[in-house]
């Protein structure tokens, strides 16, 4: 089925979306929430032939109405005591997990999946080959945390 594609423009859209959100975090009381597909929210061009798409007002990619989402979002996960939200997000876009008040998306953490890509890999293999496999394993790979650099990763 692939990625659905929200009009994040639509205030129905947007209030189906957060009442979800925080619905989960208040009656299921879920210590947070991850946003899968992220880029695909960021750019309006994301996996779409040249043609099939129209640029912002300003005549870029960046679809506005879901970084203005996705900031609002973040707004109100964050009013939640204790919780926080993850961005499954594989693309360069800058501030993924600043704060909103200093332009950035407001996620808490970007999840880094060039580290579960390479740990996934690393122990599908068999135990006794896993030693001799390549050293992408022992690199640690940087991860965002409110716009902190912090490390995660494993060492033989």
């Amino acid at each position: 089925m692939g990625t659905l594609i929200f009009n994040y423009g639509r205030n129905e859209v947007r209030t189906f979306l957060l009442s979800n959100a925080l619905y989960w975090l208040r009656e299921f009381h879920a210590d947070g929430l991850r946003v899968d597909a992220v880029a695909s929210m960021l750019y309006l061009d994301y996996s779409k032939k040249p043609g099939d798409w129209v640029p912002n007002q300003y005549g870029g990619r960046e679809n506005l109405a879901a970084v203005d989402f996705l900031r609002r979002f973040n707004e109100l996960v964050h009013r939640e005591p204790g919780a926080m939200s993850i961005a499954e997000e594989s693309t360069a876009w800058p501030g993924v997990s600043r704060p909103v008040y200093v332009n950035g998306l407001g996620f808490t953490m970007k999840w880094n999946m060039g580290w579960m890509h390479d740990m996934l890999d690393y122990f599908s293999k068999d135990p006794i080959h896993r030693r001799l496999s390549s050293p992408e394993h022992h690199v640690q790979h940087a991860v965002r945390v409110h716009g902190k650099l912090r490390a995660a990763g494993f060492a033989r």
